[in-house]
């Protein structure tokens, strides 16, 4: 288990999951900085809330007293604070390590796809509150019922985890879940089928014991080999957990699934569209 001594100094912290991750160690008692060139940004009340000192812009200053520096892919191989930090030898850390380690220290569930990952690692988090857990919630959005993008609780960590650069392979997980692939990120990947290739090694990475959660109606996700994992398919038709009927009242989504041999139908009226109720469904798959 990744002992989190010393000051954690986060470049680019105005970013929905930096300023998640960075909100997660503060509220551990870590101590954490970080800088963003934009003055304002969605979650900076909330990070000076949790003890987090801010600066505006990027300063090779910044890094006084820093003993590791978080950086995300917005940071370019040619920034000034970055090159100064690999000059007097300060770990460097890409964001997903720091995600990778808070979703191995327990049960965890990480939330991954081109289309939805928000919505999902939220309603997933949601859940398991009703359910009687506390679980820390590290999302990609703002959600006013778990108090923001980020929530440290005592229970399963529940993480978005971002597919469009390639780190999602460093990331274990109890639970992997895999909403679609589309493609918006081929300007990293190439190829529809690189893209596949990764997420396969996502799927298939450690720890061994993970159950991975996947869209039964997903061309690319139906054809790939999960011989040596445990795989639950959710999906029109699938021989898991099957959607029977996806329809709206009004603008919000009723969702009807049947899982070992009982049906149930799922409503909830403070979200809208058809989307959100496959969204509802995936969630509603790690949590039964």
């Amino acid at each position: 288990m990744v002992q989190w001594q010393g000051r954690y100094h986060f470049m680019a912290v105005g970013g929905m999951g930096m300023s998640a991750l960075a909100k997660i160690l503060a509220q551990r008692g870590i101590s954490v900085s970080g800088c963003d060139v934009q003055p304002q940004f969605m979650t900076k009340a909330d990070l000076s809330a949790c003890g987090v000192t801010l600066f505006t812009g990027h300063d090779p200053k910044h890094l006084q007293d820093a003993d590791f520096v978080v950086y995300s892919s917005a940071i370019k191989p040619d920034n000034e604070e970055f090159r100064a930090a690999l000059d007097v030898h300060i770990p460097v850390l890409h964001r997903s390590e720091i995600l990778a380690d808070l979703l191995d220290e327990g049960l965890s569930v990480a939330v991954t796809g081109t289309h939805g990952k928000s919505s999902t690692t939220a309603f997933i988090a949601e859940g398991l509150e009703l359910l009687g857990f506390d679980p820390t919630f590290i999302g990609g959005a703002v959600v006013n019922p778990l108090g923001g993008n980020a929530k440290l609780g005592s229970g399963p960590v529940i993480g978005e985890v971002d597919e469009s650069d390639g780190s999602l392979v460093r990331i274990p997980a109890s639970v992997k879940v895999v909403l679609n692939l589309d493609d918006d990120h081929l300007p990293f990947y190439g190829t529809m089928e690189n893209l596949a290739a990764t997420v396969h090694r996502f799927i298939l990475g450690r720890p061994h014991s993970s159950i991975a959660v996947l869209n039964y109606n997903d061309p690319l996700l139906k054809g790939m080999d999960y011989s040596s994992r445990r795989v639950r398919w959710i999906g029109f038709g699938s021989p898991d957990i099957r959607i029977d009927a996806l329809e709206l009242e009004g603008v919000s989504p009723k969702i009807c699934v049947c899982y070992e041999g009982k049906r149930f139908t799922i409503l909830n009226d403070k979200i809208f569209g058809k989307h959100n109720g496959l969204n509802l469904a995936m969630a509603f798959s790690v949590l039964v």
